[in-house]
């Protein structure tokens, strides 16, 4: 059985282990004192390997470089002038309905229900059809868009040209599309349910997802040229913890050279992150801990530890 063959109940079992609200122990509490301030900048670079050997991918061929709607024409966006009128003149978009675009583009693909627990869970609607219907209507009117895949049953929701172009308009914000291949989807689904988690626990103060860290200047490209966090997590202390999520088995030699690459920042002055946490499953945690060590800036957990930890 692949990683991907797993059935619907495995995969919803792991899901319920990650549903509480506060985290991680005392070491990721503490902010060294004398790590560098935080700065809004992010990654630049990634890698993957194949048959045994190093072969570096620019994120740019991963994730297209887009430039500001602003600057392109309706052709490269895919928007007509008259949908970019209607953008403007006509529909109205809540507050609420900005962050629940801003988180699908970050994330990539969200399920109806992980949207409902990201951005109205808790808030003055609780009431779970509200969000649904919210999101229907988004969908309707051609800012979200419908994915189905095999491995899940949920549906999930990715963001359209239409998207980009409304986050430009009322927050000037950039984005740049992009949904997982298929084979990524439960990778990306659970790292939204680490997301939705953290954030629940009071503890995080920011949050970036790979996409936003790959296309920005946080970390130096001649230093993260081939290894590329999941996600970042500046905790309330400041503590700038990676988030490396390992579902999938990686060879032993791989996983060294991600650890060794992530102590040689965190040995530097200028260091742009203070602790590296990583979640995997139950029988990944030994191959975790034997490449990791007695490494006291490296944190194993299992998703249902976390859980324990954030309630």
């Amino acid at each position: 059985m692949t990683p991907y063959e797993k059935t619907t109940s495995e995969i919803g079992n792991e899901i319920k282990n990650i549903v509480g609200s506060e985290l991680i122990s005392d070491s990721l509490s503490h902010s060294p004192s004398d790590s560098p301030p935080f700065q809004s900048q992010a990654l630049d670079s990634t890698s993957k390997e194949k048959n045994g050997e190093s072969h570096f991918q620019s994120p740019r061929s991963r994730f297209r470089q887009e430039t500001p709607p602003s600057q392109r024409n309706s052709g490269e966006s895919g928007v007509s002038c008259l949908q970019r009128q209607e953008i403007s003149k006509q529909t109205r978009l809540t507050e609420r309905d900005l962050t629940l675009l801003s988180w699908v583009c970050d994330q990539g693909a969200m399920t109806v229900n992980q949207i409902w627990k990201a951005v109205f869970q808790g808030k003055k609607s609780t009431a779970i059809k509200y969000g649904f219907h919210r999101v229907h209507a988004l969908e309707k009117e051609g800012f979200l868009k419908s994915m189905r895949t095999p491995v899940m049953r949920e549906r999930f929701l990715i963001g359209t040209p239409l998207t980009g172009e409304a986050l430009w308009h009322h927050v000037k914000s950039s984005v740049r599309l992009h949904a997982p291949p298929i084979t990524e989807l439960i990778h990306t689904h659970m790292l939204t349910e680490l997301r939705i988690l953290i954030q629940a626990s009071g503890k995080c103060q920011e949050w970036r997802s790979e996409r936003p860290l790959l296309h920005g200047n946080f970390l130096p490209p001649e230093r993260f040229r081939e290894h590329v966090p999941d996600a970042l997590w500046i905790n309330r202390t400041g503590t700038r913890i990676f988030i490396e999520y390992e579902r999938a088995r990686k060879n032993g030699p791989r996983l060294r050279r991600k650890v060794e690459a992530y102590d040689r920042e965190m040995s530097r002055v200028d260091r742009v992150m203070d602790h590296v946490l990583w979640i995997g499953e139950a029988a990944r945690v030994p191959e975790l801990k034997r490449a990791i060590g007695t490494k006291s800036n490296h944190t194993v957990r299992t998703l249902t530890q976390l859980q324990e930890e954030l309630t």
